[in-house]
């Protein structure tokens, strides 16, 4: 990844902060510098729960969702 980073411009972050407003706006920015950043669109995304991997916890943390009716029958 550093050899690349030197080659390239490169912008980097973590997969947990992609959950915050301000790093998302920064990746917006530098992928679609000339796009301004919605920020009613990331309000309504900023709602949905999804998750890709479903264990134990994650269950625990779905029957408290206004979505576990329509996840947790398929589990």
């Amino acid at each position: 990844m550093e050899k690349i980073k030197k080659k390239y411009e490169v912008k980097t972050v973590a997969h947990e902060d992609l959950n915050h407003l301000e790093t998302c706006r920064e990746v917006w920015e530098y992928l679609l510098p000339e796009e301004p950043f919605d920020v009613k669109r990331w309000n309504l995304l900023d709602e949905l729960y999804i998750n890709k991997l479903i264990d134990k916890h994650s269950t625990h943390v779905m029957k408290k969702s206004i979505y576990h009716k329509y996840i947790l029958p398929q589990l």
